[in-house]
């Protein structure tokens, strides 16, 4: 009997040793692929700079060129994003205004772990998710609003198409051919719909590195907003707002879940609401950020058949980098509500955090 106990420890002990090693060589791998993604990310950074400076030395001459096949059409200033100057101190306040107005819901919601901390390590833990809880709480009333008027302004549209609930036809924006495709119709509130959008994703911007610059996802952040702000603020003096209002719309309206399951994982929700919530959600942000993302690229690389230039290709490639992240995000999501499917998983809404408790905790176990 006693060496039955003594084979059956030895074995646990085994068994627990090749589980850590599994642990350790999975750590290693996610560690090499984040060092190649964020090397990826800053190459991208970089490249982007370097478009935004060259397309600066081109642009007017690009609109030139468009403009004087019909001077009596309003081309778009850039002065006429200067509301969103007045605009962003507004989205601040609000951003401010809600996230206080929310502590009552996040304390109210936050799970019993974060609310009753056992350590000093599960108290940091709690601070950081009580602000971020109040920010998914900004975000989802923020995205809500905007996705609400946006299809206000934009749905009857010739070119808002049926695949986000439109009457139209994407490719109906470029059938005119060159130039009469750049002088579109904008509906009213149009130009606000923009401004709104610039100056929300300038804020977002601006907290990016005031209250983020420990998320772990921070370059990949950076690229985003740098290639979003460009995309608004390039496609509307270049008169492509109408591929713009389309690309903002479907940013815009995906990300209404995504921060509503970010808001629920913090909370004692059981595994089976986080997976229905889950699987609705990715469905949506495949669908709209794969597929019809996607579908503007090809429609643009179809059926804008003059010259590019380099005003074009700019924007173009912006999109498309814009897609390979979206494809990363898409894998990443696919793979945490795998999990909570399959395994009943409950995951972390930012893992660096917790990776880094989990590092502070086999230190002191080596030790």
């Amino acid at each position: 009997m006693g060496f039955g106990k003594n084979e059956s420890t030895e074995q646990e002990k085994d068994d627990g040793k090749e589980n850590t090693i599994g642990k350790n060589n999975k750590a290693r791998e996610n560690k090499k692929e984040g060092k190649f993604w964020n090397s990826f990310w800053i190459l991208c950074i970089i490249v982007s700079i370097i478009l935004i400076v060259a397309s600066c030395f081109f642009i007017n001459e690009f609109n030139q060129n468009i403009k004087k096949h019909n001077v009596k059409y309003p081309w778009p200033q850039l002065y006429d994003l200067f509301p969103s100057l007045y605009i962003l101190p507004i989205v601040i306040i609000f951003k401010l205004f809600i996230e206080k107005l929310s502590k009552g819901i996040v304390e109210s919601t936050l799970a019993k772990k974060y609310k009753q901390p056992k350590n000093k390590e599960m108290q940091e833990l709690a601070d950081i998710y009580r602000k971020k809880q109040a920010r998914h709480v900004y975000k989802i009333t923020f995205y809500t609003g905007i996705t609400i008027f946006g299809y206000y302004v934009l749905k009857d549209l010739p070119y808002f198409p049926k695949s986000m609930l439109g009457k139209g036809y994407m490719p109906a924006m470029f059938l005119p051919g060159f130039p009469n495709s750049y002088f579109h119709e904008k509906p009213p509130l149009f130009n606000f719909y923009y401004n709104l959008s610039l100056a929300y994703f300038v804020c977002d911007f601006i907290f990016l590195f005031i209250s983020e610059k420990k998320q772990s996802d921070f370059v990949n952040m950076l690229l985003h907003h740098i290639c979003t702000i460009s995309l608004i603020i390039f496609s509307f003096i270049t008169n492509y707002s109408n591929i713009g209002c389309l690309v903002i719309f479907c940013h815009m309206e995906s990300d209404i879940l995504l921060h509503l399951e970010r808001f629920l994982l913090q909370t004692d929700k059981s595994v089976f609401v986080l997976t229905i919530v889950g699987i609705i959600f990715v469905s949506n942000f495949i669908y709209m950020r794969q597929y019809v993302f996607g579908d503007m690229i090809y429609t643009i690389y179809k059926y804008i058949t003059w010259n590019w230039g380099i005003i074009t290709t700019m924007l173009w490639l912006f999109l498309v980098i814009l897609y390979i992240m979206h494809l990363r995000w898409s894998y990443i999501l696919l793979y945490k509500t795998s999990e909570l499917v399959f395994e009943k998983k409950r995951i972390a809404d930012d893992i660096k955090f917790d990776k880094l408790l989990n590092e502070k905790r086999n230190k002191k176990h080596n030790n």
